[in-house]
């Protein structure tokens, strides 16, 4: 029976008896692209895996979900995120910037960690850049920006919430 197995670049058939196990190596065997998927899936399913636990220890986001995050930024909920997310140490006088920061970038892991488990994005090889999210049509999105403004004011959640409903093809609850 043919069996897969990698050349240079390109996967190849090569027939062996019947009955015959691939070896270790062969079953662990994958192509860059593949490689590069699954490895920056692994690290955005990470980094979604942080905002959820911070919500669900300040209360804030109690099952960790990016509908439920939204929702405490639009009650003005962003600094009992604090504690669970920012380092001691960081200064009292870099506080507030920081965990805007912070704040930003982990609900928008979640929003690219739901788009990726959907198949509405991946992450194509480039080996000469930074990563790119690109979704299903073609375009490429950046996450974090497309939920900076909810964490910018709470004015700005209900455009926010549009955006994300409309890159994740569902409707975000309350």
């Amino acid at each position: 029976m043919p069996r897969c197995s990698s050349g240079s670049s390109e996967l190849k058939l090569r027939a062996e008896p019947e009955g015959v196990p691939l070896t270790r190596a062969e079953q662990l065997r994958a192509e860059w692209p593949e490689i590069v998927r699954l490895a920056r899936a692994a690290h955005v399913a990470h980094f979604a895996g942080m905002p959820a636990e911070a919500g669900w220890q300040s209360g804030v986001a109690p099952s960790g979900t990016l509908d439920e995050l939204l929702t405490g930024l639009e009650q003005g909920r962003l600094r009992e995120l604090a504690p669970q997310i920012l380092s001691e140490d960081v200064p009292a006088e870099e506080h507030d910037d920081a965990l805007v920061e912070v704040v930003t970038r982990l609900p928008g892991a979640v929003l690219l960690d739901e788009l990726v488990r959907a198949g509405r994005a991946e992450f194509p090889l480039d080996w000469g850049g930074p990563w790119q999210v690109v979704l299903a049509d073609g375009t490429t999105v950046d996450t974090p920006e497309v939920v900076a403004s909810a964490v910018q004011g709470a004015t700005n959640v209900p455009m926010v919430r549009e955006r994300v409903s409309a890159l994740c093809d569902r409707a975000l609850t309350r």
